[in-house]
C-alpha cells in the first residue's frame, strides 16, 4: 500500500483512505472569539484560520481545553475493486481498522445541542414568512412589523383557497 499512479487498464484498483485525529468537540461554555480580544473583530481572515490551527495542535484555544464528544481516532479504509468478469473473483474487497473510538457528552453539550436543534426548527418554521420580513427593529418602526405579522396570518389561511394551491393540490 504505498501511493503511486494506476496503470490504465490493470485489472485491480487500490484505493486507501487514512483518517487521522479525526475528533469532534463542543465547548458550551467558551467565551466567544470575537469580542473577547480587542480587535479581533477587524482581525484579517487568515489569523482566524492561524488560531484555528494552534488550537488543533494544542487541543485547546484561548487557555481553554476541548470538550471531547469523539475523542481523536485513527481509521483506515483498504478497498480493492476487482474489474475482471471472473465470477470466481470478489469484486470488492474492504478493509476497515478504527482504533479505539470513544465518544461522551456531557450535559451542557447536551443541551446546547437541544438549544441547536431548537433554534433550526424556529428557523425553518419561519422560512415560508422570510419574504415579508420588514428587516428593521421592532422598536424602530412598529407599524412594519404589524403588518408582517398580518401577511403571515393571511398566507397562511388564505392560501388554501387560493386557485393555483387548488389545482396544485388536485395533481
Amino acid at each position: 500500500w504505498k501511493p503511486t499512479t494506476s496503470i490504465q487498464g490493470a485489472s485491480a484498483v487500490y484505493q486507501m483512505l487514512k483518517v487521522e485525529s479525526l475528533s469532534v468537540y463542543c465547548n458550551p461554555s467558551v467565551h466567544e472569539l470575537l469580542g473577547s480580544t480587542p480587535g479581533l473583530a477587524n482581525a484579517a481572515p487568515y489569523t482566524w484560520r492561524n488560531d484555528m490551527k494552534r488550537g488543533l495542535e494544542t487541543f485547546s484555544i484561548n487557555n481553554e481545553e476541548f470538550d471531547f464528544m469523539l475523542k481523536p481516532i485513527l481509521a483506515k479504509l483498504k478497498v480493492i475493486v476487482n474489474k475482471s468478469n471472473e465470477a470466481r473473483v470478489p469484486k470488492l474487497l474492504v478493509d476497515f481498522v478504527l482504533q479505539d473510538a470513544a465518544t461522551q457528552l456531557s450535559r451542557q453539550q447536551y443541551l446546547g445541542l437541544i438549544e441547536l436543534v431548537e433554534s433550526f426548527h424556529r428557523i425553518n418554521m419561519n422560512r415560508p414568512y422570510r419574504e415579508f420580513h420588514p428587516g428593521v427593529k421592532v422598536s424602530d418602526n412598529a407599524v412594519k412589523w404589524w403588518k408582517y405579522a398580518l401577511k403571515g396570518v393571511l398566507k397562511q389561511r388564505v392560501e388554501h383557497y387560493t386557485w393555483q394551491h387548488v389545482q396544485k393540490h388536485r395533481q
